[in-house]
């Protein structure tokens, strides 16, 4: 190993910092205790720090550099085949959790390969005892209270190699470990009692080690000392703005907008649309050819999101006959500082000043024939998302016949401060704009992907998904598959809309349950209404529901609450419900949720959000 000094890293550490007497605090407060931003380093071996750190570089590998990104804003290291060594900022200073939130950059492409490579490790003097997390998740233990170790390598990634920064925070306490990535729960995970060894180690354990180790490493572990070196050599590792909290970090640290915003959706003051409200765009039997028409511009706020909600129609003519995307500065079409970074297509394909740089991602698209025919009458929910000058365009297309086509491109765009815009056109189509469902944007944090056993084993009210607040003047959209054991017409998805409580907690009400075959109850389900469209028939309903798509919103304006959900079925059978209550809270935030009978779902995560309309 090669290894260098460094003297001082930039941090926030107190070391003389102590617990307050027990009995004086009712909750373990969060606290930074590190902060670890290379700002002040040059592109060399060498870093304005205060605290004293060691480069290391593996055999075949070289001293991790400190390099300028434009993209970043600012100075990253790159590991280049080696690592850091740090004092470990926690210094014992730690009582429920240690939680590290960063920004990463890797090419590895393999979820088997990612979770080789480690992202952090805590260990002692000699190195032979150590806390690690890989790439993917996977948390190690070698302690000797105990050893163990849970492996996601079988698992999907939580990282991926498309060469684009990914934020990622991460949470281990005395009782489980989560991690967040780009603001989107990725893992949660309570280790059960299997795990613990015959010295009885437990999470408590796990988060005394990390507390009390001598070393905080970036790029290290020992648990698979030969596979790990040999890998972290070959492959690309970027690593910035590193912060070291003890206890359990909150929204603000693991949202995707570092900015108090949480979705650009704050400031009401921004002008997000430009013009009167465009509700069609190309003429509606889709002869508008291309570039002859386009939807209002949609300005996105440094560090915002929004999301746009349209039903696409097509001539079917070609895989390019549907809705295309441009992303640009914030001018006019055409006007002096106008900038196209990309125009993008629903069927993966594009152009622009920055689209050769950018990356694809995609489900979905496996027939191009069934693609053109799929695509008329499809629901389209695009979110467009900045961080710095990363952009982030996601398009989820729920097709009539419950085929669903996703497809995200990620690109630098070179542009951290300035609002840019977004529109919509057409090429022999057209859309029909849905308003309501336009506006600024906050991520859904989903940690429970499945929602009942998955052969529809789970009994009434027997699991449930996670708690979904609800601010006043906020919508919600929930994105799911329905399966159900098709016996009777409840057993499918149910929602609950009740109080910002826990269920039977303080303070605990239910404004209504609701169920998929117009049915509920709840103390304000009597003086609500439904309507609906598609209840023809119940015994192909219970037929259809298995394997439904169901796009659920909840919206709230004033005191009035309104859940529509639309289940688009297999076969190609939409059923339509919609219920409104008033609520007497047009202030506090409320909460959703979903239950099962007979039934389980899959969240989709791409199409779960909050919104705040235009």
């Amino acid at each position: 190993m090669t290894a260098v000094m460094l003297l001082g890293l930039s941090s926030c550490t107190e070391w003389d910092q102590v617990d307050p007497p027990a009995g004086s605090q009712v909750y373990p407060k969060l606290e930074q205790l590190g902060a670890y931003h290379f700002d002040d380093s040059t592109p060399v071996n060498s870093i304005d720090v205060s605290l004293a750190g060691e480069l290391f570089a593996y055999d075949a590998g070289d001293l991790p550099v400190f390099k300028q990104s434009a993209s970043r804003s600012s100075v990253f290291m790159d590991l280049n085949g080696g690592y850091l060594r740090l004092k470990n900022p926690v210094g014992g200073n730690a009582q429920q959790a240690v939680s590290l939130v960063f920004f990463v950059y890797t090419d590895v492409t393999k979820t088997k390969d990612i979770s080789e490579l480690t992202l952090f490790s805590f260990k002692n003097e000699d190195g032979s005892q150590e806390v690690s997390l890989d790439g993917n998740g996977g948390l190690h233990v070698n302690t000797t209270a105990g050893q163990w170790e849970y492996n996601t390598e079988s698992k999907t990634g939580i990282l991926q190699g498309d060469t684009t920064w990914h934020k990622v925070a991460v949470c281990i306490s005395d009782v489980d470990y989560f991690i967040y990535v780009d603001g989107l729960k990725r893992l949660d995970f309570t280790p059960p009692t299997s795990y613990k060894t015959s010295a009885n180690l437990n999470m408590k354990d796990v988060v005394k080690f990390m507390a009390d180790a001598p070393y905080l490493y970036i790029g290290n572990s020992t648990y698979d000392a030969t596979a790990n070196e040999e890998k972290a050599a070959a492959y690309t590792w970027k690593i910035d703005d590193i912060d070291v909290y003890r206890n359990v970090i909150t929204e603000k640290q693991w949202r995707w907008n570092n900015s108090g915003g949480g979705g650009g959706g704050d400031d009401d003051n921004f002008e997000y649309v430009v013009g009167d409200w465009i509700a069609t765009v190309g003429e509606t039997d889709n002869s508008t050819g291309w570039w002859g028409a386009h939807s209002n511009y949609f300005r996105i706020p440094a560090d915002g999101s929004v999301v746009l909600s349209f039903k696409n129609y097509s001539s079917k003519a070609n895989n390019w006959n549907n809705w295309v995307i441009g992303l640009t500065s914030d001018d006019e079409r055409n006007g002096g500082s106008y900038v196209e970074y990309a125009i993008l297509r629903s069927d993966l394909y594009g152009w622009g000043t920055n689209y050769n740089d950018g990356t694809w991602t995609s489900s979905g698209y496996d027939d191009w024939d069934a693609f053109r025919e799929n695509m008329d009458g499809a629901d389209v929910n695009i979110s467009i998302s900045r961080n710095g000058s990363q952009c982030v365009m996601t398009a989820v297309a729920t097709c009539p016949n419950g085929k669903v086509y996703t497809e995200t491109f990620t690109m630098d765009t070179g542009n951290s401060s300035d609002a840019m815009r977004a529109f919509l056109t057409v090429d022999g189509c057209h859309l029909e704009m849905n308003k309501g469902q336009c506006g600024a944007m906050k991520s859904v944090a989903v940690s429970k992907l499945t929602i009942g056993a998955t052969d529809n084993s789970t009994g009434w009210w027997g699991d449930h998904s996670d708690y979904f607040t609800i601010p006043a003047g906020w919508n919600l959209t929930l994105t799911f598959t329905n399966y159900s054991t098709k016996a009777n017409n409840w057993n499918n998805w149910v929602a609950g809309i009740t109080t910002d409580a826990d269920r039977d907690g303080d303070g605990y009400a239910e404004y209504v349950i609701l169920r998929s075959d117009l049915y509920g109850w709840g103390a304000n389900y009597a003086d609500g209404t439904w309507t609906s469209s598609g209840y023809d028939d119940w015994d192909a309903f219970r037929e259809n529901m298995d394997g439904a798509v169901v796009k659920m919103t909840i919206s709230r304006s004033g005191t009035q609450c309104v859940m529509n959900a639309v289940a688009t079925c297999q076969n190609g059978k939409v059923y339509t419900e919609t219920f409104t209550m008033d609520i007497d809270n047009d202030s506090e935030n409320i909460r959703a949720f979903l239950t099962v009978d007979g039934c389980h779902m899959e969240m989709q995560p791409a199409g779960c959000l909050l919104t705040k309309p235009f």
